[in-house]
């Protein structure tokens, strides 16, 4: 099977796609899942190189031969029947006598016994092979695509239904439901605010001043921008414990071109100025002085998705080869060889091609990081073993005739075990890969950092019996610059001395204990006995997988509220999908999660689960895979209608409500709250429920637009001031037992007042009970048929309702703590939820696609309002977590009233007295870079 032909041809396309799948084309990048394809490179090398085609070879050897000897059986037969002695002796030697043979049934006229002796075995097993190949490439065709396996649009086509014309179906995201559900959704954000790396000797750091914005919000949607400009190159410090330059980047609103960092790092760092374009740009056309830069620009395109897939690192990386094959087409390196090829091969060993080409590598990897999506399988092995059946049976066994012909020389079963032989090994070195992924995926993460918010008002009651040690604390933090610039700029305070520390006068004013050392935070710790009882809440800066993962040992079971806001999966929210199924990619990243919640969950808890029309329906898919009880779903009313092209405006969203055990979700009516205040201000102002007063209420009540039907139908006072409204008390239907027709007796006239129609809807025992508490109304005289009175103030608290309405918004309510967030729920919204699951006051809420923290401002709103003890856990991944998040909760903690981004100076500072830890945890893609590898000791 040597030169070239259609099998060696067949071979390398199937060489070419392992090496794909196994990302030999990133053979240089040595961060994250690159770094586990090193560990078996040489092995797929040797068997993509040598073990391939032996497997197939040795698998079609015996088949080959008796499919070949089968084929001049016929031959034979009419030889040994109509030949003389000559021509049946040619037979003892059929390759000797080939062309004898030939002309014999040509003389019998008997061509078509001829092709079976032009047959060559090694031909007719070429033949096979170039088969074999075409399935294996097909196979792995249908099941991975760009890092993932699983169903893509060449699979769902493989078992399309045939479905009419009409139908209008095309097969793809529907014919398998849930293509991605026996995987890992994977969200990695990890962006680097540094990068260092070694070229000839010389270490060099990239490193970005300022705040990065390589970070993910809510654990799917990414920033607008990101660009970098170059600022400067700072030679090597004396204090360096390894001497470094540094090349200096900030975040501006475009970057600067590469050519322009790479030539000022080449004559700063390596002192040469020459010739430095001619590394950096491809031979010029006719009429230009400069061909365009080779490599690829810094810009906001690398995580651009298309049709759901991420560009990601593939957008800018350039190899090492294609890098020197630009080079290769200028003139002044014709003097490296005499082709193209020569010349590539001497540029890539020469040393200013490997330093430029070392350079923008390691400027790609600080640019984009490993912000990616993509799939890890459960059970790779099971899935790809299961479809390989699939295809032996549906494609390599398709037909009829195949199956009733199970003779040995049958061809379609000698590809069939070639193929299986074949996709085995590769099977095994594929689940060998996966499974060490996915250990490392589910593998517990350590905590990386650990810092805390302490109100100043929580040292300040630790220390009420030492006041020498409190004196000694509040030295040390007066001696802390950091700590108190942070507070002059962040909440305008000036703290110049000890009085207002030691006297208290900010006791919410959060202290941060980034900014002090491990000694002076152990002794800060040390003041709270049970330190862990008093933490109010804890935010927790990782992927949310992972953090959900780390919590179930200390948590599960135990979280009373899960309160979220996933993304909702709609074209501008950012979430990323693969092979073109996007709902599939939702789902599996939704049901990932939402499985570690409900482990989580307490046995009287509830989950809240916001989202929009894109994908309620699919969410209640992968809910009733869950064990939990279905409470409703509450719709939310936004009250502002947003247009859509050719469909009706949209002004509402959903909460989706599932539960553990028999909980009731309530509601605390601030509509119904607010009228009491007012009759109490009316009858303070009307010196009782005067007509005049009770008319002025009315009023009030009627024009009134926040207010429900059901608020305004609370709309008299009786004498003691107290709010009321009246319901008819019949049955709804005719009652046949005389006691329900027993009638009133009027309190004053003292006759019979009128009977409902239909008879009393309550028992004579409930009426009495009615008449001792005082709860009829009675017309001014026995003509008027009584009814029942509902007191406001017991229906203050009632089920929540599945239509809540408002328009508060959420953005300048961040936007006045002097924080930026692309999108946020208003609080009053989250209040009005959480406090359904927790009206007691108690328990932990959970969200982890915390944002920038609204639910945590919520807690903390509703703990001040009504006294509670409500803690939370927050999760937020990238770099939300500290500009946003933590940001928002510190300022919260600080006090409720804002404006401008600065402490509100005509309202009182109102926060908390508490303490919120927050962590970092280690990362799934820390892991991966961090792994170093020992290799085995040498085979004799």
């Amino acid at each position: 099977m040597l030169g070239s032909n259609p099998t060696t041809e067949a071979l390398d396309t199937l060489r070419g796609k392992l090496r794909d799948m196994f990302h030999f084309s990133h053979n240089d990048l040595d961060f994250g899942i690159f770094r586990i394809l090193k560990i078996k490179r040489d092995e797929v090398n040797q068997f993509i190189d040598e073990k391939l085609p032996s497997i197939v070879d040795e698998a079609l050897a015996e088949v080959t031969d008796s499919l070949y000897n089968s084929q001049l059986a016929e031959v034979k037969k009419y030889v040994e029947k109509e030949g003389g002695a000559t021509e049946q002796g040619y037979l003892n030697d059929v390759s000797g006598n080939l062309q004898l043979l030939i002309d014999f049934l040509e003389y019998k006229q008997q061509d078509e016994l001829i092709p079976p002796l032009q047959t060559n075995p090694e031909d007719l097993k070429s033949k096979l092979a170039f088969r074999v190949y075409n399935h294996i490439h097909g196979f792995f065709e249908g099941y991975y695509r760009d890092g993932d396996f699983g169903y893509n649009d060449r699979s769902t086509a493989q078992y399309k239904v045939d479905y009419p014309d009409e139908a209008d179906y095309d097969g793809t995201d529907t014919l398998f439901h849930w293509k991605c559900r026996d995987s890992y959704y994977v969200k990695t954000a990890t962006g680097f605010n540094s990068v260092t790396f070694e070229v000839e000797g010389k270490r060099i750091e990239y490193r970005l001043e300022g705040k990065a914005s390589s970070g993910t919000a809510q654990n799917s949607n990414r920033d607008d921008f990101k660009h970098y400009r170059f600022d400067r190159i700072e030679p090597p410090k004396s204090d360096d414990p390894e001497p470094t330059w540094r090349v200096i980047l900030h975040l501006a609103e475009t970057s600067t071109p590469k050519v322009e960092i790479y030539r000022q790092m080449n004559a700063q760092i390596f002192s040469e100025t020459d010739n430095v374009d001619l590394y950096l740009h491809e031979n010029p056309k006719k009429g230009e002085e400069l061909g365009k830069p080779i490599f690829k620009e810094l810009t906001n395109t690398y995580d651009k998705v298309n049709d759901g897939r991420l560009q990601g690192i593939k957008a800018l990386y350039v190899n090492l080869e294609s890098y020197a094959d630009k080079l290769a087409s200028h003139p002044d390196f014709n003097d490296l060889g005499k082709n193209k090829t020569e010349r590539q091969a001497a540029l890539e060993k020469r040393p200013r091609v490997v330093r430029f080409h070392t350079f923008d590598k390691n400027l790609n990897i600080f640019f984009v990081g490993m912000d990616s999506d993509y799939f890890i399988h459960k059970d790779l092995d099971r899935f790809l073993k299961t479809e390989q059946r699939r295809y032996i049976q549906n494609t390599i066994l398709s037909d009829l005739d195949t199956l009733l012909n199970p003779s040995p020389e049958n061809p379609a079963f000698a590809i069939a075990t070639a193929f299986r032989n074949v996709t085995n090994e590769i099977i095994a070195l594929l689940v060998a890969v996966e499974t060490f992924q996915k250990q490392l995926f589910l593998m517990k993460k350590k905590v990386v950092s650990t810092d805390y918010l302490i109100s100043v008002g929580k040292i300040s009651e630790a220390t009420k019996d030492d006041s020498e040690q409190r004196e000694a604390l509040v030295r040390q933090i007066l001696e802390n610059d950091a700590q108190l610039n942070d507070w002059r700029d962040t909440f305008n305070i000036d703290v110049t001395d000890q009085l207002p520390l030691i006297e208290g006068l900010y006791p919410t004013l959060p202290l941060d204990t980034r900014y002090f050392d491990d000694a002076f935070v152990d002794k800060l710790l040390s003041l709270f006995d049970d330190l862990e009882s008093q933490i109010d809440g804890v935010l927790l800066n990782s992927e949310n997988f992972q953090a959900m993962d780390l919590l179930m040992e200390k948590y599960r079971g135990s979280i009373r509220c899960v309160h979220i806001d996933p993304p909702y999966n709609t074209n501008t929210s950012g979430f990323l999908y693969k092979n073109d199924y996007q709902h599939s990619s939702w789902l599996t990243m939704m049901e990932n999660r939402l499985s570690l919640a409900e482990q989580l969950m307490a046995p009287d808890s509830c989950i809240l689960c916001h989202i929009d029309e894109h994908e309620y329906e699919n969410l209640f898919k992968v809910f009733n895979t869950l064990q939990m009880k279905n409470q409703g779903t509450v719709v939310w009313d936004k009250r502002n209608p947003v247009s859509g092209a050719n469909r009706i405006a949209t002004q509402h969203e959903y909460v989706v409500c599932r539960s553990k055990g028999n909980i009731k979700l309530q509601y605390y009516s601030h509509n119904r709250e607010a009228i009491l205040k007012k009759v109490s201000v009316l009858v303070k102002k009307h010196g009782g429920p005067t007509p005049k007063c009770c008319k002025e209420f009315k009023d009030w009540l009627k024009e009134n637009p926040e207010f429900s039907k059901g608020d305004k139908a609370f709309s008299k006072i009786d004498e003691d001031g107290l709010v009321f409204q009246t319901i008819h008390m019949g049955a709804p239907e005719l009652r046949t037992d005389p006691k329900y027709f027993e009638p009133l007796i009027h309190p004053i006239t003292q006759k019979p007042c009128p009977i409902p129609k239909n008879g009393w809807g309550n028992s004579p025992e409930f009426m009495q009970g009615l008449l001792a508490r005082n709860l009829i109304d009675w017309g001014p005289n026995e003509k008027t048929q009584p009814r029942q009175k509902n007191y406001l103030k017991d229906y203050i608290i009632v089920e929540l309702s599945s239509l809540i309405s408002s328009g508060e918004k959420g953005k300048p309510q961040i936007e006045a703590l002097g924080l930026n967030f692309p999108f946020c729920h208003p609080v009053g919204l989250y209040e009005n939820l959480v406090w359904a699951v927790t009206p007691e006051g108690k328990g932990i809420t959970l969200d982890f696609f915390a944002g920038s923290g609204t639910t945590g401002h919520a807690i903390l709103n509703l703990n001040k309002t009504d006294k509670g003890n409500r803690r939370f856990i927050l999760v937020e991944m990238g770099d939300y977590f500290q500009s946003a998040l933590k940001e928002r909760i510190r300022r919260v903690m600080f006090s409720q009233n804002w404006k401008a981004g600065k402490p509100d100076a005509n309202k009182k500072i109102d926060g908390t007295v508490g303490i919120v830890k927050y962590q970092r945890l280690e990362q799934y893609e820390d892991v991966l870079n961090n792994i170093t590898f020992t290799p085995p000791p040498p085979t004799f």
